[in-house]
């Protein structure tokens, strides 16, 4: 998912909210697939005085097997996408802030290297 951005980028106090659903069921872990349901990413991009400001969560139950007993269980995995976007970077090097192609920020992107 692609949002965009154009209407908050220069108006303080502006938000946009975000919900949807990433299919990671295809990534393989250690010769298992254990993202078997969607992936739910929801949040807002604020700006907070003309910094842009993404604060959500992405959530999915996991489909694991014990190492130790071999036995199939499903767990609850919750992680938090909090991150600073900026339209152009003055490091190059830094990895604590997402960068907008344009007015657009991809959600996709962001919400998989967050998950995995």
């Amino acid at each position: 998912m692609r949002l965009d951005l154009k209407d908050i980028i220069h108006v303080p106090g502006a938000s946009k909210d975000f919900q949807f659903q990433l299919d990671l069921s295809q990534l393989e872990f250690y010769g298992r697939k254990p993202i078997t349901r969607p992936v739910l990413a929801e949040g807002c991009v604020t700006n907070h005085a003309g910094a842009l400001v993404l604060e959500g969560t992405a959530r999915s139950e996991l489909d694991l097997v014990c190492d130790r007993c071999g036995k199939p269980f499903t767990r609850e995995k919750v992680v938090e996408l909090n991150s600073l976007v900026a339209q152009e970077l003055e490091d190059e090097e830094s990895d604590d802030i997402l960068l907008l192609e344009g007015p657009e920020l991809d959600l996709d992107q962001v919400a998989t290297e967050a998950f995995v």
